[in-house]
């Protein structure tokens, strides 16, 4: 058995974590890949997150909570859901958990996470088309997780701006934080990319601070278990639309739900795409 927390709870703890913010918007960031492969041929990453006022984040902890003690969850994290993780791993909470039981948890937790959010973002690049670009464009783009992650920063930029179809503007005085998992690889790439975009004069001042959370899973501070959702279920899209080519979401899927709001933002650079924006990055920013 774990222990059972409360909703009123979840909310104090949320407060502790981020009584330094002094308000603004929080970012909670997740990425996805084949970890397995992301040197030698994964086929695309993806970097997800959900952008809400950071009280709008306490009201929302409140309700994920309440639907994990629901369900009978202790967290959400989407790897240990799946099918063969349920029936194999003895170490998890979701040991013997059938199919019904999952979809019945999920399908309450994305309507939480979408709706408290003013909106989601999500970039998705090609391997493929990192891996094409010369050594000269890879500078300051080391490792794929970098060129994601910076791809993510321009188009969160972009809705901070009002340059987006949201016309979502900053609040005056007002600073964007980001927070995303400590345990993952891809830590020190997302603060090489943070650091990049710090530097630069047009708009980078809208943004805060990027801070990193306790852990994955159990650990996670609950918007980081939101971005987890996101961030698994448009990789597994992927893979399916793009990748083994099956067509099109189907309506009333985890995905649809995701969208259903059209509050969520898709950018994804293709093969052919990755040159096109890094030499536009490059020529705006040498004006």
């Amino acid at each position: 058995m774990h222990e059972v927390v409360s909703p009123e709870e979840a909310g104090r703890v949320f407060d502790g974590l981020v009584w330094m913010l002094k308000g603004g918007y929080l970012v909670s960031l997740y990425a996805y890949a084949d970890e397995s492969g992301i040197h030698d041929g994964s086929n695309a990453i993806v970097i997800a997150g959900w952008v809400a006022p950071v009280k709008q984040w306490k009201k929302f902890c409140g309700q994920w909570q309440r639907a994990l003690n629901k369900h009978g969850a202790p967290y959400l994290h989407m790897r240990e859901l799946q099918e063969d993780d349920c029936a194999t791993n003895e170490k998890s909470p979701f040991y013997k958990w059938k199919r019904q039981r999952v979809d019945a948890l999920v399908n309450d937790m994305i309507p939480i996470a979408r709706d408290n959010a003013v909106f989601g973002l999500v970039a998705i690049v090609s391997k493929d088309g990192y891996d094409t670009l010369t050594p000269l464009l890879r500078i300051g783009y080391s490792h794929p997780y970098v060129f994601a992650f910076r791809l993510f920063y321009e188009e969160m930029r972009k809705m901070l701006t009002g340059n987006s179809s949201l016309g979502f503007v900053l609040p005056d005085g007002k600073k964007c934080h980001l927070t995303l998992d400590q345990q993952q690889e891809y830590g020190p790439y997302a603060i090489q990319a943070f650091q990049n975009l710090k530097r630069e004069t047009w708009g980078g001042e809208k943004f805060g601070q990027l801070n990193f959370a306790e852990a994955r899973g159990r650990d996670a501070i609950l918007p980081l278990q939101a971005a987890d959702l996101l961030a698994n279920r448009i990789y597994k899209a992927h893979e399916s639309e793009v990748t083994r080519d099956e067509g099109p979401i189907k309506p009333g899927s985890w995905n649809d739900l995701l969208r259903s709001r059209g509050n969520l933002f898709l950018t994804y650079l293709t093969k052919e795409k990755c040159f096109d924006f890094v030499t536009r990055v490059l020529s705006h920013h040498e004006r």
